[in-house]
């Protein structure tokens, strides 16, 4: 890659490193500290009353069984009694050579017509099998329990503890489904979570958790962060000096942190740093939610070699979760989703976290979502179990982040080309004067969907006008935005949608730039038209700049008369997740 400009660490210390998991684990040992779960779990959590029904369940499958118990709609009074659509193939690995070598995309425009597809089908009853093993829709459609079908819930099992983590959880640890991360997040709130308390944060941070706390009364401590994820000295600082009565909340017992791909800033959590946040985190009796939507999306320094094809290596390669340092047996609680691997509107996710932990999430869904929508489990299921199988899912993630890393390049390579400002100025005689000032800092991601870019708003001719009118860093990014917006048809989300703080997004000089939102073609482009616009503000005073935003809404009025506009959709949200 090329070596864009950024703060001077080298993110290639892990990046570029041999497969992490090389050898084969050893027996699971005795946890070292044993977490004390009880004392995490809120008033809710250990009042919640067993399902008196749950005992039944295992009697449902039993064959020949007459349910006169289960409250069930016949299955021949369904409104489906068939579903289906077509598929993409799992790649195999000459094909993934061959398109990751000159597309960015699954499904090339030039191809689309000659795009071979299969067509999956799910029956109303599938007779050839076992009730506990079928994928039909008298079962996906039916009443079911917390822990889904069947034979989706194994194979997503089967693939979190044999691959994405490679037999190394040290404790033998479930899963449970959940209608995507955002529900699943919630949901673990929900179990440990009380009015009063604290969650510890990354100083920037995904919004949507922030607002899923807030009305539950949970504030937020937030812990600074770098290239390489949350800072260990940072948070062990905010622990040991936690002062209950000064704060008005006991010490924080929780913490939230997306170690890979974060959102908004790319890190990735290397492997050392990771050890020494969980001995933190043991020491303090911190619980760790581990929010990893991105997971697969982890970029190396230099482009990857060509997918394989099978995904075993690849799977090996990534850096590993928190889960897999768990020696305390329970302090790790991860939240898995398909929202960034199949679709977002799937609403399918999972859990994996100590037995006990999972239990009660199942308990806690038994009375609010109960599982994922059957019409889902029933798709996905058939497309993951029936047609792809495991290799061709391990081979399918290993296309995805190849895809997303050439997206990834293109979009660093138009930053880092158009970072400065060139700006010409007559001088003695015929000589012309060329001066050249930095406009924007950043990183290369090392992993996820977005590029976290530093304007240098200090650097701006007018900054020193601006600043003495009692404006802010971020009331100028503000304007920023809007008159790249609305003269190059081009925006990144402003940082301050991200900020722990409302101090920090008063003096947010940041954007992040989303690489997955347009057509894969569009990706440069569109980059180079906002760094385009960017210059083009350098060049206005400072009362060109207070009148942006004071005039008629251009972009809006635009919108009202053409529509949503290419690669949106309406209702859409804005930042995407």
């Amino acid at each position: 890659m090329a070596s864009y400009h950024h703060d001077g660490r080298d993110r290639r210390a892990y990046c570029d490193r041999p497969p992490y998991y090389t050898e084969k684990p050893s027996e699971k040992p005795a946890p070292r500290n044993p977490v004390d779960l009880a004392k995490h779990y809120n008033r809710t959590t250990l009042s919640r009353p067993e399902n008196p029904l749950k005992n039944l369940y295992r009697y449902f499958f039993v064959p020949g069984m007459a349910n006169l118990a289960g409250g069930f709609p016949p299955t021949s009074y369904f409104a489906f009694s068939e579903l289906g659509g077509e598929f993409t193939p799992a790649p195999d690995a000459a094909a993934v050579k061959d398109t990751c070598a000159t597309r960015f995309s699954l499904f090339p425009k030039a191809a689309v017509a000659e795009q071979k597809h299969s067509r999956l089908s799910v029956p109303l009853l599938d007779g050839s099998r076992a009730p506990a093993d079928r994928i039909d829709l008298a079962t996906a459609l039916q009443y079911g329990r917390a822990q889904g079908l069947a034979p989706v819930t194994a194979f997503l099992k089967e693939y979190t503890l044999t691959h994405l983590h490679q037999n190394r959880i040290p404790y033998d640890a479930d899963i449970i489904p959940t209608v995507g991360a955002t529900d699943g997040f919630h949901k673990v709130v929900s179990l440990i979570g009380a009015r009063g308390d604290t969650m510890l944060v990354e100083e920037w941070m995904y919004v949507n958790a922030l607002n899923t706390v807030k009305p539950l009364g949970i504030a937020t401590a937030a812990v600074a962060i770098d290239t390489y994820g949350m800072v260990p000295a940072a948070l062990r600082a905010v622990l040991d000096g936690w002062d209950a009565a000064a704060r008005g909340s006991r010490k924080p017992h929780f913490l939230y942190t997306v170690s890979a791909g974060h959102n908004p800033t790319g890190a990735t959590t290397p492997l050392s740093r990771r050890k020494a946040l969980y001995a933190i985190c043991s020491a303090h009796d911190v619980l760790i939610i581990e929010d990893e939507p991105y997971w697969h999306l982890q970029f190396p320094a230099a482009p990857p070699p060509p997918p394989s094809g099978d995904g075993a290596a690849f799977m090996r390669s990534l850096v590993p979760s928190f889960l897999t340092l768990d020696t305390d047996g329970g302090r790790v609680i991860r939240l898995d989703t398909l929202s960034k691997t199949v679709a977002p509107g799937c609403r399918m996710g999972w859990v994996t976290a100590h037995r006990d932990i999972t239990a009660r999430l199942a308990a806690a869904a038994e009375a609010s979502t109960q599982q994922p929508s059957g019409f889902v489990q029933a798709l996905v299921g058939s497309l993951l179990v029936r047609h792809w199988g495991m290799r061709g899912w391990l081979a399918w993630l290993e296309k995805l982040r190849a895809l997303y890393d050439a997206r990834m390049r293109a979009q660093c390579a138009a930053l880092h080309a158009g970072r400065f400002h060139i700006a010409s100025h007559a001088a003695d005689g015929d000589c012309e004067k060329v001066s050249r000032t930095e406009m924007l800092r950043f990183a290369p991601p090392a992993g996820g969907m977005f590029v976290w870019v530093r304007v240098l708003l200090h650097n701006h001719p007018a900054w020193a006008a601006w600043a003495a009118r009692g404006h802010t860093r971020g009331d100028m990014l503000w304007r920023l935005w809007m008159f790249v917006a609305e003269t190059r048809l081009s925006m990144p989300c402003p940082g301050q949608v991200f900020a722990s703080t409302p101090q920090m997004a008063q003096e947010c000089d940041l954007l992040r730039f989303c690489f997955s939102g347009v057509e894969e073609e569009e990706v440069a482009p569109a980059t180079e038209r906002w760094v385009e616009g960017c210059g083009a503000f350098w060049e206005l005073g400072v009362e060109e700049v207070e009148a942006i935003g004071e005039g008629e809404d251009v972009v809006a009025d635009a919108g009202a008369g053409a529509g949503a506009g290419a690669g949106a959709s309406a209702g859409m949200m804005p930042w995407g997740c």
